[in-house]
């Protein structure tokens, strides 16, 4: 009866190791079934299933199983004798991996002894080798190996947890542990099982450290923001301690930057060398300009992955170069045909919103003039009222919303056509007699091209007579005599020009054929109106004097500069005689001119005595009285305040203010009131300076703003 009872614990060994044979073969056929799925889905699946006494290899029963069995009961043992048992999975396709165990028939199986693990080695990044020694079987064979691991990121461990399970093979006591972290502290222990039981664990091994190896992970909550036309801020979430898998120190980030629009240009990369940090600035990009942007971060050993790519773009810049093939032609003696080309695409930098064309007279001082042109498809301007045969520069600069790009590198140069010239001038007779004269000229002022020849022609200047003689000379010619006319008599000269266009414009004079001849009385005293002051320029009037039967060529305009400039500078050399007043303009400083009649001197007198006995008893000096603005003033006025408050010009000490009114006189109403130095009292403001020198005069320089305040008519 003991007999059996042991061969019956012996079969329910054997099932159970079958079960566990089936389970691995259920997970054959599972991989199978999902392969013959796309296929013929009637093919036989099972199990083969063979056992045999200890080494009788003579003598092996084998059974085939359909997919049905998960249990199969073997009789038949003989009792105390060994069995080596085999399974394998089937398909139509052959069959899998062969599952073996070994037994004792009628020895009930115990557990197992612990394993002892021997050794540790090959300590990789991501595995080690254990070699273990396994405990006595007690009835039935090694089916399984269970490795239990605590790890850290130092040497001191936590809980126990099964790492892997894998299969035991005869004969074999090296087990490949896989799937660790890299640069992490692990002790391990093993566990052997068999189809009835699973061993206590092993001692546990001493602590070893994997080597390090790159992330695997890469940083998250990427986010960028354009910082300028040239740079983009990027900002990421470092990598947890754990995921750095190597020395801190070593840990860094790399941050890739590619133009995408032209992805297979060289990346820009930023990096840094702090495992902490969370943002880095790119640098050096091309304006108005998507970016692809990818972080990863790296240690000693490597690498890791790239985060998902992110977009930025960069803000607009002024276009860095202007555009190509600028041309121009002239089309008549005063304008000229501008044409260009794109600009280059890559040197837009934002939207083009169209093109500058800056032109200017060759050997000129003055600023290049402008001409704008809006759209970006624009391709030509025509430029008018330019001077008449004369060469001129031309370059074309192209705009955005960020500002004025660059002027073409090639400038191009043309010349208006020639025109009829202007009157010849400096026209003299510096021989006079009675009946005969000698007469010289200069060339036009406005040649107009280039002058071929000259045409004089003269007449008796009576209404009864109108006969007239008419001689051309050479271009080079710059003296005329004539003889035989009529003494003590009046004769008109007129001269004229021609060019390859045709005869221009006439001067004409007059001449006394007497040698009672004396020199022009000067001119009346000039004055300034007091509208004819303005910030830079001045409109001097003056009344003609006597020429003594000598007609007067032409008057010359001479002014100096205050303060101390002793030299008078001919401002207007050559003014027509039938003039009696003229406009100086581009004037800046202090320049001395009458106003109203009045000289200078007398208004410095009278300012001098204001400050020495100013009105109502107020003493001059520092008031303490700070710059209020009025609601009634003039737009005029308003408008230059503010424009030089923009220019951020004003002095500090305006604060506080020297107050002096500089007024002559009251007109029939109180808007007519008119102060010295140019400005027209609106309303009740009163208008003041403080003056920066002791002898305050006509200042028509902007240096000086009017300081507005509320002062009553009168106050000082």
């Amino acid at each position: 009866m003991a007999a059996v009872d042991a061969t019956l614990a012996a079969v329910d060994a054997i099932m159970a190791a079958v079960d566990a044979i089936m389970a691995a073969g259920d997970a054959t056929l599972a991989a199978g079934d999902a392969t013959l799925a796309a296929g013929d889905a009637t093919l036989a699946a099972g199990y083969q299933l063979s056992w045999q006494q200890g080494n009788r290899t003579h003598v092996i029963v084998t059974h085939n199983l359909d997919n049905s069995f998960h249990k199969y009961r073997i009789t038949g043992l003989e009792e105390h004798a060994s069995y080596l048992l085999r399974m394998a999975a089937r398909t139509s396709a052959g069959s899998g991996p062969v599952r073996s165990l070994t037994f004792t028939a009628g020895h009930i199986p115990a557990v197992p002894r612990a394993p002892v693990v021997l050794s540790v080695s090959r300590v990789m990044a991501r595995s080690l080798l254990l070699q273990v020694r396994s405990g006595p079987e007690r009835g039935t064979s090694i089916t399984h190996w269970i490795v239990e691991v605590q790890t850290g990121l130092t040497d001191k461990g936590g809980n126990w947890t099964v790492l892997h399970e894998m299969d035991a093979e005869p004969q074999k006591y090296s087990l490949l542990v896989n799937e660790l972290q890299p640069y992490t502290f692990y002790r391990l222990r093993v566990r052997q099982g068999t189809a009835v039981a699973v061993s206590e664990a092993s001692p546990a091994t001493r602590w070893v450290q994997t080597l390090p190896a790159p992330p695997d992970v890469a940083p998250r909550n990427i986010t960028v923001r354009t910082a300028g036309s040239r740079s983009i801020w990027v900002r990421w979430a470092p990598l947890a301690v754990e995921d750095y898998q190597a020395i801190p120190e070593s840990v860094g980030y790399r941050v890739r930057c590619k133009h995408k629009e032209f992805p297979t240009s060289l990346p820009l990369d930023a990096t840094t060398d702090d495992g902490g940090e969370r943002e880095a600035s790119l640098e050096g990009l091309h304006p108005f300009s998507t970016y692809m942007i990818q972080v990863q971060a790296f240690n000693a050993n490597g690498p890791g992955p790239w985060t998902e790519v992110v977009e930025a773009k960069t803000s607009e810049a002024a276009p860095s170069a202007g555009p190509m093939d600028v041309y121009a032609n002239a089309t008549s003696p005063s304008a000229i045909l501008v044409g260009w080309g794109m600009v280059p695409k890559q040197d837009h930098n934002g939207q083009i919103l169209g093109f500058k064309v800056l032109y200017q007279a060759v050997g000129t001082n003055l600023p290049p003039s402008l001409q704008k042109v809006r759209g970006a498809a624009a391709g030509c301007v025509l430029l008018t009222g330019l001077r008449v045969f004369t060469e001129y520069t031309v370059q074309v600069q192209a705009f955005n919303r960020a500002g004025d790009g660059a002027a073409t590198s090639s400038t191009a140069l043309i010349r208006t056509h020639d025109d009829v010239p202007g009157p010849p001038t400096m026209i003299f007779f510096p021989e006079v007699h009675p009946t005969s004269v000698l007469m010289t000229w200069q060339p036009p002022e406005n040649p107009n091209g280039v002058v071929l020849a000259y045409r004089v022609s003269f007449w008796l200047d009576v209404s009864s007579h109108r006969a007239f003689s008419v001689v051309q000379l050479g271009a080079d010619t710059r003296r005329f005599t004539t003889s035989d006319l009529v003494p003590e008599s009046i004769y008109r000269f007129r001269m004229v020009a021609r060019t390859d266009v045709g005869w221009g414009e006439p001067a004409e004079v007059v001449v006394v054929t007497t040698e009672s001849r004396a020199r022009p009385d000067p001119p009346g005293k000039p004055s300034v109106p007091r509208a004819g002051v303005a910030a830079r320029s001045v409109t001097l009037t003056w009344t003609p004097g006597s020429d003594h039967s000598a007609p007067l060529r032409y008057y010359i305009v001479q002014a100096r500069v205050l303060p101390g400039e002793p030299r008078w500078e001919a401002v207007a050399p050559s003014l027509p005689p039938g003039l009696t007043s003229y406009t100086l303009d581009r004037l800046a400083g202090e320049w001395n001119f009458p106003i109203d009649g009045v000289p200078q001197q007398e208004i410095r007198e009278e300012v001098e005595s204001a400050f020495r006995s100013p009105k109502k008893g107020n003493a001059t000096g520092r008031t303490g009285l700070f710059v209020k603005m009025t609601e009634n003033v003039g737009i005029e006025l308003m408008a230059k305040l503010c424009r030089k408050v923009w220019e951020g010009v004003i002095p500090e000490d305006w604060a506080n203010g020297t107050v002096l009114p500089l007024f002559k006189k009251w007109g029939a109403q109180r808007e007519q009131t008119f102060l010295y130095p140019k400005i027209t009292i609106i309303s009740d403001v009163k208008l003041c300076c403080d003056l920066p020198f002791r002898h305050p005069s006509v200042v028509t320089d902007e240096r000086i703003i009017f300081v507005l305040g509320a002062f009553s008519r009168g106050a000082c």
